[in-house]
């Protein structure tokens, strides 16, 4: 049954994309100049890329990166031309139009480019790197362990920390349904230290109840599976969608990996919770209202068009940011320096702030800002929240045009490369803890093209860091208890 809903959808695709080219090569109609005569080759990459290397589409199964790539691949090549193609390629205010048109034929390009590695990539290396840690991932003599005693010192020691800063905390703790923030008390690692604290809990938690299938108690071991996997995506700070969204995928992966059997019951309990938390987010911070007062008549095509384009890192995207680079030839170490040190976590933590010093140290060796998405903004003279500087733009930012075209093949390359080996750790490693973890990189390199390497980085080094440095001292510090 499986292998033929795989063959429909892979030629679903096909149909769909070769009719698609077709429609928008031939059907034209008035739209952004440069991007009127070469948006149809977005489709008919896909087209390519299926008709040569179609039985991709199965290696999603089990695993959650895959599927988020892949359904980005939709979005991005096939729902996003049609939409720019319906508001007849209109921008808002925060979208400056391009200098030239030949900006938006450089965008096409590099986007069909980037999809034909991808593929390719996945296609060569999939098969390989899930068959070796397939090997690697053995059954265990054990059980995997849960939480540890040297965990629980790392727990306590992190609740600590949060107890001496609680009147800072509270005041700015979001929780979806009963409390919104009050003020925003400048809390940062504070934010990192929960985040790991009830990551942690819930997917311990949840190895505990893989353990223990056996138990009576499993009425009451829902139910708190219930509440920790809610307080783990609906308890946040600030209005980071990236990593709200993240989060909500992936305390749903691990959900319905411990509890196939719920798998209906938990979605209707904790998925429109998670949809909430998540539109919250979005109206508040995307048009400055909240959801109760947002109506969907403010919604135009214009304005989803320029929504979705923004968010997954479309042709304006790409043009945009190759207009940002004119003159930029060289690269600019002390940008890379200042920009990294600004995107890592760790720099604004107590013990390792020194590493401001470096950051404020560091020039450009051309005129402007020491960001490179600051001078990104400035070149367009607009500021907004959306607007991201994509993957192979900020790498020629800061390498220039010399050598930055080659290190964003070999970035692009990298980047899927991680994409498949979080994806096959994530389907086979048998500790919860890990798992979780690995759903988790799997979903943010998913989501690769819709942030630039900085705030990968930024996203990366905000959560998964942390989460990982606790994973590790939980697995391979042993403390015995007597």
């Amino acid at each position: 049954m499986k292998k033929i809903v795989s063959w429909v959808i892979k030629n679903l695709i096909l149909i769909l994309s070769l009719s698609e080219s077709v429609f928008l090569l031939f059907c034209h109609r008035p739209m952004r100049e440069g991007l009127d005569d070469c948006i149809f080759l977005l489709p008919l990459t896909v087209f390519v890329c299926f008709l040569a290397a179609g039985q991709i589409y199965r290696y999603h199964r089990s695993g959650i990166g895959l599927k988020i790539f892949y359904a980005l691949i939709v979005i991005r090549y096939l729902v996003l031309p049609f939409t720019i193609y319906l508001s007849y390629g209109e921008t808002d205010y925060y979208m400056s139009s391009a200098v030239s048109p030949s900006s938006y034929h450089v965008a096409v390009l590099v986007m069909c480019i980037e999809l034909i590695i991808a593929v390719a990539v996945i296609a060569r290396y999939y098969p390989r790197v899930y068959r070796l840690t397939s090997v690697r991932q053995q059954p265990l003599p054990k059980p995997p362990k849960t939480i540890t005693p040297a965990g629980w010192m790392v727990l306590a020691f992190l609740f600590i920390i949060v107890l001496i800063r609680i009147n800072y905390v509270i005041p700015s703790m979001n929780i979806i349904l009963f409390k919104h923030s009050d003020a925003n008390a400048g809390v940062w690692y504070e934010d990192i230290i929960i985040s790991c604290i009830k990551a942690f809990l819930f997917a311990g938690f949840m190895q505990y109840v893989m353990n223990h299938k056996s138990s009576t108690h499993q009425l009451l071991y829902y139910l708190i599976a219930v509440l920790l996997a809610f307080l783990n995506f609906g308890m946040y700070f600030g209005s980071n969608r990236a990593y709200i969204v993240m989060t909500l995928i992936a305390t749903l992966t691990i959900y319905f990996y411990v509890y196939p059997e719920y798998r209906k019951i938990s979605a209707i309990v904790l998925v429109p919770a998670g949809l909430f938390c998540v539109a919250t987010m979005f109206v508040n911070k995307q048009f400055g209202e909240s959801l109760s007062s947002f109506s969907v008549t403010q919604l135009s095509a214009k304005k989803i068009s320029n929504l979705i384009e923004l968010y997954v890192g479309g042709p304006w995207n790409y043009a945009s940011g190759f207009e940002a680079t004119v003159g930029r030839y060289l690269p600019d170490l002390g940008m890379m320096t200042a920009s990294t040190i600004n995107k890592f976590a760790l720099a604004n933590i107590p013990g390792f702030r020194w590493l401001r010093g470096i950051e404020s140290g560091c020039g450009s060796c051309y005129p402007g800002s020491s960001y490179a998405w600051e001078v990104y903004q400035s070149s367009m003279g607009r500021y907004g929240n959306s607007q991201i500087l994509s993957g192979p733009m900020e790498i020629l930012m800061i390498f220039g045009r010399a050598a930055g075209w080659l290190l964003s093949v070999v970035y692009q390359f990298v980047a899927v490369r991680l994409l498949i080996k979080a994806d096959c750790i994530e389907k086979t490693v048998l500790d919860v803890k890990a798992k979780y973890l690995f759903a988790w990189l799997g979903i943010m390199l998913g989501m690769h093209w819709c942030y630039s390497p900085l705030l990968l980085l930024w996203i990366w080094s905000k959560f998964a860091l942390f989460y990982g440095l606790i994973l590790l001292v939980n697995n391979r510090i042993v403390i015995k208890v007597r």
